[in-house]
This record gives structure tokens, sequence and C-alpha cells, in this order.
């Protein structure tokens, strides 16, 4: 069950604030998928690579925590990645804060002065080249860092 989040709980993630969006049932994301049932749930499980700091949990914890982490408003595909190594420090950095990081004033300052700098570029350079071809801050997550 914890490798069917990780490969497709991010298309049962909450991307649609509006509640417009009818996402489609993702059946491998049912526990009775897994022939689990209700008894189940108050059984402790070996949670094996999943990062939660725990080395067993009750099968209700970890449903919970599955879907917190890749079903919450912020969804992650990424089990495509072929590095096994890549995919590990995702799956750590994603997992150990349940999908849900926190950061400190000071890093919120940063990223909103970068955020507001870049926009300010994107603005820049299209009153200095209107009509030209460019790509939007929004294309950047497709660029390769390698």
């Amino acid at each position: 069950m914890i490798n069917a989040y990780r490969f497709r709980g991010h298309q049962h993630a909450n991307l649609d604030p509006l509640g417009l969006w009818q996402r489609e049932i993702v059946p491998e994301l049912d526990p009775t998928y897994h022939q689990l049932t209700d008894e189940d749930f108050q059984q402790s499980f070996n949670v094996g690579s999943f990062a939660v700091g725990k080395d067993t949990m009750l099968l209700d914890e970890i449903y919970g925590a599955l879907k917190k982490t890749y079903c919450g408003s912020i969804g992650a595909e990424y089990m495509h990645i072929t590095s096994t190594e890549e995919k590990r420090w995702i799956q750590q950095r994603f997992e150990s804060v349940v999908g849900q990081p926190a950061f400190f004033d000071e890093e919120k300052l940063t990223f909103l002065e970068e955020l507001t700098a870049a926009e300010g570029l994107e603005r820049y350079l299209g009153a200095k080249f209107p009509g030209a071809k460019r790509f939007s801050l929004e294309g950047g997550d497709a660029l390769s860092l390698h």
C-alpha cells in the first residue's frame, strides 16, 4: 500500500480548492484493494522504507500518514525517476515531514524576496522585449539541473 501511494497518490491529491474537479477513484489507494480489513487497522506493521521515523506503526496511522503525505494539497510524482538514490532522497524529505514542511520565518522571507525578484525580472523582460518569444517562470519546473 505504501508503494501504491508513492506511485499513484498524486492522482488523488487535493489540488482543487474550489472542489469543481471530479477526480477519478484510484483503486490501488483503497486498503481493501490490498486485502486489508477494518480489523487490520488496529494491527502493527513494519513500515519498511516509509520515512516517518518509526519502524512499526498501526495500519490506521500508516494510512493516515500516507493520505496526508501524498493526497494533501501538494502532490508528488517521482517514482518514474530511474535513479534509486534520487527517489530515496525525495522520499526521505517528503515523507519525513508528512508532506507538510515547516519553514522558519527567515526562510519564508527569503522565498518571498526571491519570488518577488524573479517576478520583477520577468516583468522587465516583457517590457524591454515586447513580442519576443520568452519562457515564463512557470516553465522553470521543466529545467534540468544536470
